[in-house]
C-alpha cells in the first residue's frame, strides 16, 4: 500500500545538475525565470549637453551600469563601440557625430542592435555656427580684432576665433609681465593689445 501525503516536500540539493548562466544585457530577461534580473544602462547626465552640427565634440555621459561593447546613438546616427570609451561603470567618453541640421536629438544606448534605455533617453542639442544669434556675436567680436592688409570685409569664423584667442593671450601676457621696450619691431598683435589695454585703463576699467 502506497500512502501519499499533501505535505510531502522533495528537495534537490544536487550541485552537479546546475550551471550558472551568463546574462546578456540584450536578452529579454522576462523569458528566463531562472536568470537573475540585471539592470539596464541608464543615462543621467551629458556634459557638455550641446555642440556644433559639424560633430567632433567630446562629451562625458554619466549614468549607471555601463559596460564594454555599448553603442551610443545620437538620433538615428550610431557611434560604434570601438569609438566609445568606458571610463567606469558610471561614466563614458564619446565624440559626437555630425548632423545636417541643428536641434535636439535623443541619446540612446544599444547593445547588439537592441535599444536598452528607450524609456529614458538622454538629450543633446546640436548648434549651428550660422544661427543668427551666433553670427551676430561673431560680427561683434570681429570689430574688436586688429585688421590686417588684405582682410576681407567679413572674416571666416575660424579666423575670428583664432585671432580672438591670440589677442586674449597677448592681453594676458601684457598684464602679467612688465618688460623693457624691445629693440626689435613690435609684433602688431602685441602692439594692438597694449593700446587696447591702455584705452581700457583710460576709461576707468570700462571699454566702449
Amino acid at each position: 500500500l502506497l500512502a501519499i501525503s499533501d505535505n510531502m516536500f522533495v528537495h534537490n540539493n544536487s550541485k552537479h545538475g546546475r550551471r550558472a548562466k551568463r546574462v546578456d544585457p540584450s536578452e529579454d530577461i522576462s523569458d528566463s525565470s531562472d536568470v537573475a534580473v540585471t539592470s539596464n544602462p541608464v543615462i543621467k547626465a551629458i556634459c557638455p549637453s550641446e555642440g556644433w552640427t559639424q560633430g567632433g565634440t567630446s562629451i562625458i555621459i554619466i549614468g549607471e551600469n555601463f559596460f564594454d561593447g555599448l553603442q551610443v546613438a545620437f538620433g538615428p546616427t550610431t557611434v560604434w563601440s570601438d569609438s566609445v570609451q568606458i571610463i567606469t561603470p558610471h561614466a563614458m567618453r564619446v565624440t559626437t557625430p555630425p548632423r545636417h541640421m541643428p536641434g535636439v536629438v535623443e541619446v540612446t544606448l544599444t547593445y547588439k542592435s537592441k535599444q536598452l534605455n528607450q524609456g529614458n533617453p538622454g538629450r543633446f542639442v546640436y548648434v549651428s555656427l550660422s544661427e543668427p544669434s551666433i553670427d551676430f556675436g561673431f560680427q561683434r567680436l570681429q570689430k574688436l580684432l586688429p585688421k590686417y592688409p588684405g582682410d576681407p570685409e567679413r572674416l571666416p569664423k575660424e579666423l575670428i576665433l583664432k585671432r580672438a584667442a591670440e589677442l586674449a593671450e597677448a592681453l594676458y601676457n601684457s598684464q602679467q609681465f612688465t618688460l623693457p621696450p624691445p629693440r626689435t619691431p613690435v609684433d602688431p598683435l602685441s602692439h594692438y593689445a597694449s593700446a587696447y589695454t591702455a584705452q581700457f585703463d583710460t576709461n576707468n576699467g570700462k571699454f566702449f
